[in-house]
């Protein structure tokens, strides 16, 4: 954990939230500001201002359209490569057992690959 972000987190649990707002660093108090801290923050608000910052945006549609397009790709080649993952054991396994549990129901489905490979 940085430095700054361990300092937002005790300005959080001594009643402060750090924010930042129009590029500007914001602490608004409940009460009086604690001297030590508001001295702390200062210290490191330029630490501070860049763990707050938000990521930066993907400047055009263009560039948006590109990334998706890659994504699909890469997803179009991964499903191609994986297509008989079920029937054909990924090379170097000889024998085993996967287990796929749902996270909604619990309910287990079981794979075996067996000694030798496809069966």
């Amino acid at each position: 954990m940085s430095a700054a972000r361990t300092l937002i987190d005790e300005a959080a649990a001594r009643g402060a939230r750090v924010y930042v707002r129009d590029g500007q660093l914001k602490v608004a108090f409940r009460g009086e500001p604690p001297r030590d801290l508001l001295d702390k923050l200062r210290t490191h608000k330029p630490d501070i201002l860049r763990e707050l910052a938000p990521a930066a945006p993907v400047a055009s549609l263009e560039e948006r359209r590109a990334a998706v397009l890659a994504l699909l790709d890469d997803l179009a080649a991964e499903t191609e490569r994986r297509r008989d993952w079920h029937t054909k054991p990924p090379e170097g396994w000889s024998e085993g057992r996967l287990e796929l549990r749902s996270a909604l129901t619990g309910e287990a489905t079981v794979i075996r690959f067996p000694k030798g490979g496809r069966r």
